[in-house]
Order: C-alpha cells, then structure tokens, then sequence
C-alpha cells in the first residue's frame, strides 16, 4: 500500500480520432474515441464488462472501480446502468481532473463517488458489499502491485 501519490506526469495524445492517456511512458492506460466517447474502445475495458452480460437489469446496483484511468469503465456504467451506484478508488488525486478535462468523466453525484487513496487499503477497510468489483489500477510500467498479489 502506498502513502505517497503518484509522481509520474499524466500525459494525454491523440492520432486517428482517439485521445489516449499515458503516464509518462508509451503504455496505453486509457483511450476515448473522440466521437464515441462514451463506448469503450479498448478491448481489454469491453472484456472486463463481459459479466454484464450474464445478468439483467437491474444487476449491478452497486459497482466499485479500483483505478479511474482514463474513466472508460466509470463512463460506461454511468450512462448505461443508471440504477447503479459507482464507488471509485484512484490513488492519484490529479487523475479525477484530468478524466473530466480531457476523457469527458462526469461529474460526482448521487450515483458517482470518486475516494482518493490506495486501492488495496481502501478493500481492506471498506465494509460495503458490492454486486461487481473491477480492478483496473496500474502504474506508469504497466503493473498492478499489491493489487495483483494474492493479499
């Protein structure tokens, strides 16, 4: 767990119609076609929501996102599953800003809460039960510390 923000720089580019967010390397952590940017136009992202497709409405009520990125998942759940509520975890706190400068993130309200801290920790104090958990929390090498350790 990690007490210190994150200091790499979060960088944003764009080619051919889709805006991709990068922290300070050229791993892809986010993208957003400009024209689209409420679909999810990473595979990986269409992939993680796979699930969805085994439940009906009004599955998932309650839905909590480890690592905003880019905010493609929190999007995306937002519009299309307006009974859910989203609980965020994102461990940099100038991400939020640049989600909603640059990748059109909604705002906070009833239904979006964004918490700044350490993933890992935040899953060992929160008491919530959630219907789907989704982690997709990553540094600027790609890799997921203590989120990918069996702790």
């Amino acid at each position: 767990m990690n007490d210190t923000p994150p200091q790499h720089p979060i960088d944003v580019s764009e080619d051919a119609g889709v805006r991709y967010l990068h922290f300070g390397s050229e791993w892809i952590q986010g993208a957003m076609r400009i024209r689209r940017p409420w679909a999810l136009e990473l595979a990986y992202t269409r992939e993680m929501l796979a699930g969805l497709l085994l439940h009906e409405a009004p599955w998932p009520r309650k839905v909590l996102l480890i690592g905003l990125g880019a905010g493609s998942l929190t999007k995306f759940l937002w519009r299309n599953f307006p009974q859910a509520q989203l609980t965020v975890v994102e461990i940099n706190p100038r991400m939020p800003l640049a989600a909603r400068q640059f990748f059109k993130l909604p705002e906070e309200d009833e239904r979006l809460q964004i918490h700044i801290d350490d993933g890992a920790r935040f899953v060992m104090h929160d008491r919530q039960r959630y219907d789907l958990i989704l982690v997709d929390g990553f540094d600027h090498y790609a890799r997921a510390g203590v989120l990918d350790s069996e702790a």
